[in-house]
């Protein structure tokens, strides 16, 4: 259904980019230890692959990393080169495949990096969200913590 989404969504020029979701090994997760399937864009005629994105197939979860996530990554690798398509291409892209796992009922995470910071920063859409359950436990660890220093 991926390939089917995107096989005519092409980044860039010479050579053009096309996505694609990494299939499993063989049938079986292997209890889930094989669950993560990695989304890249392949060079047409070969070259080296530009990863975008993991998916959990076993949790429903999927990762995709921004254009400026990438294109930091990228130029880290290739010692200050830019990415060889263009942000709006690449923006469409991701907007289909965020679409895509949303409607297979995967929860989105859209991994960025700040403007002025090396670390990436996260923005979730959809699917469980992690920030309740650790906002409940610093609340609980506070209360704790108040009633032992009475």
């Amino acid at each position: 259904m991926f390939q089917a989404l995107t096989s005519k969504h092409r980044l860039g020029g010479n050579p053009s980019y096309l996505p694609q979701l990494a299939a499993p090994d063989g049938p079986s997760t292997a209890g889930g230890k094989q669950a993560l399937q990695h989304v890249s864009l392949i060079p047409e005629g070969g070259g080296d692959t530009i990863v975008i994105g993991s998916a959990n197939t076993v949790e429903k979860r999927a990762e995709l990393r921004s254009y400026r996530h990438v294109a930091r990554t990228y130029s880290q690798r290739w010692r200050g080169a830019g990415l060889p398509f263009e942000q709006d291409q690449y923006d469409d892209l991701l907007n289909q495949i965020q679409a895509f796992f949303s409607s297979q009922s995967f929860g989105v995470t859209l991994l960025d990096v700040a403007e002025d910071d090396e670390r990436p920063a996260t923005r979730r859409s959809g699917g469980r969200s992690f920030v309740v359950p650790a906002v409940v436990a610093v609340a609980a660890l506070a209360g704790l913590a108040s009633y032992f220093l009475r």
